[in-house]
């Protein structure tokens, strides 16, 4: 019988258009999709997509199905996850939940959930509603979230997580015993620009930076920070150019921040061509306020040879050696302008170092076919354990 592998996740394609849908989470899926056929998989991706008006589609040789193909009636993810199993289930098959925010348990053995980064490090200033009433419900709050994302851990029996920020949070409050494993696999760039290209675009450096901010126009991505310090940059006449790609819900503030700056421009390119993308751009920054892994978006930026300005949360401080390979920022304001303003102000050879080293850091310990390896590993152990059973 055939290896098999089933994948369940909140979003992957856009049934409609039966195109990917733009995001870090759904290029996972993709190229571990990917690595499954090319290992001999069979590949299947289950989307808890109810509202779809198919319900089956192909794309790239990748089965499709949204979970109300299972069912006439609207399922929670557990529900969806356990007639999934119990349909594909056997010795062949290995099914992989792409987030642990989906709360599915199973306990067996071929059965792997994926930790993104952690996501509920939003600061009490950001917190809303009830809990967010006095610094006593904050902290309440934040507790509560810790010990939530504590017992997410214990609902499989795999885990594999994209940072050692995580790895180690845990460790300080929960217990990785022999009935549980996690394995850090950090994200990675797809691809690099040759290093001919990078030598060129470092010796014909300009006294303008072009600066790029490529994430989801959100607030916990530091749109509006970052925006700030734009602001902030041109009204003391900064020689430098910004360019917004993306988009998303504060994408009308954007514009409206930025309508008579000739210096501020906005665009969007497909997640596929980011290196390419980047590759016109001095400067990369990535203000992540809270819920980060290691950014796709950071490696790309550096694998394109740009000079990566990134805040110092969650897995990003497992990328960046701040003034080796780039800086790194307390995610506010201030501090951002200082990092950034240095970043402009730095020596042509200062300035080249460090962006060399960005890519090397990258091309040698962040690419694809490291991260392919180490799921490969992944792959084999439970395939080891099945067939022995």
């Amino acid at each position: 019988m055939k290896k098999h592998l089933i994948v369940i996740t909140p979003s992957f394609i856009d049934f409609k258009n039966e195109c990917i849908k733009i995001g870090g989470l759904e290029t996972y899926i993709k190229d571990l999709c990917n690595l499954a056929m090319d290992l001999g998989y069979d590949t299947d991706v289950y989307q808890t997509d109810v509202n779809a008006e198919k319900i089956h589609i192909e794309w790239n040789n990748i089965r499709i199905h949204a979970t109300k193909s299972l069912s006439q009636k609207k399922l929670s993810n557990q529900k969806a996850f356990d007639l999934i199993f119990s349909k594909h289930n056997n010795n062949n098959t290995i099914f992989i939940i792409a987030t642990d925010q989906l709360d599915i348990k199973c306990h067996k053995k071929n059965v792997i959930a994926i930790q993104h980064g952690i996501a509920f490090d939003i600061p009490g200033e950001m917190i809303s509603g009830f809990f967010g009433k006095n610094k006593y419900l904050i902290h309440i709050n934040k507790i509560l979230r810790c010990i939530k994302n504590i017992n997410r851990f214990y609902n499989t029996y795999n885990t594999v997580c994209v940072d050692y920020n995580y790895f180690n949070w845990f460790r300080t409050l929960g217990i990785i015993d022999s009935k549980r494993t996690m394995e850090v696999i950090p994200n990675y760039t797809s691809c690099y620009i040759p290093e001919d290209v990078l030598k060129n675009k470092l010796k014909n450096i300009a006294s303008t930076k072009k600066i790029v901010f490529a994430r989801r126009f959100v607030d916990y991505r530091g749109t509006l920070l970052f925006a700030n310090v734009v602001k902030r940059m041109l009204n003391e006449g900064k020689n430098i150019e910004v360019t917004f790609a993306g988009n998303g819900p504060l994408e009308m503030n954007l514009h409206s921040m930025f309508k008579d700056e000739e210096k501020v421009s906005f665009t969007s390119f497909k997640s596929t061509d980011s290196v390419t993308f980047h590759k016109e751009f001095d400067i990369a920054v990535i203000p992540t306020i809270f819920s980060e892994g290691t950014s796709l978006s950071l490696c790309e930026s550096m694998a394109a040879g740009c000079f990566p300005i990134a805040t110092h949360v969650g897995g990003m401080t497992n990328i960046i050696i701040d003034g080796y390979n780039g800086y790194l920022s307390y995610p506010s304001e201030n501090a951002l302008y200082e990092k950034l303003n240095t970043a402009i102000s730095l020596s042509n050879e200062v300035y080249t170092g460090i962006v060399y080293n960005a890519y090397k850091t990258v091309k040698e310990g962040l690419n694809i076919q490291c991260w392919k390896e180490k799921w490969e590993k992944v792959f084999l152990d439970i395939d080891n354990h099945l067939n022995n059973e």
